[in-house]
């Protein structure tokens, strides 16, 4: 961004725009890591007896975030049960 630009800006401007660039360089880190953790499992599956999965085989942090992230999902049904108890709790019709 030159610094025009970085002057014409608004705050959420620059923040969307600060947040496209981290999630981007973000992705080419993982995408090297995930890279090297495949590598990892093609040398060492002839060695092993059981077929072995890349996260097994060289855990990354970033895989405890994403399975959170999939139990985070709620259906329509569990939300709206969450819901309705939230409205018993706190006495709203």
């Amino acid at each position: 961004m030159n610094l025009s630009d970085f002057c014409c800006c608004t705050p959420s401007e620059f923040n969307a725009a600060y947040e496209a660039w981290h999630e981007r360089e973000e992705r080419e880190i993982r995408n090297g890591w995930e890279e090297t953790r495949v590598m990892c499992q093609c040398v060492l599956q002839p060695y092993s007896k059981r077929k072995l999965s890349a996260r097994d085989v060289f855990p990354l942090p970033w895989d405890a975030r994403d399975e959170e992230k999939e139990e985070e999902a709620l259906t329509e049904e569990e939300r709206r049960k969450r819901y309705e108890a939230a409205k018993k709790r706190y006495g709203i019709e």
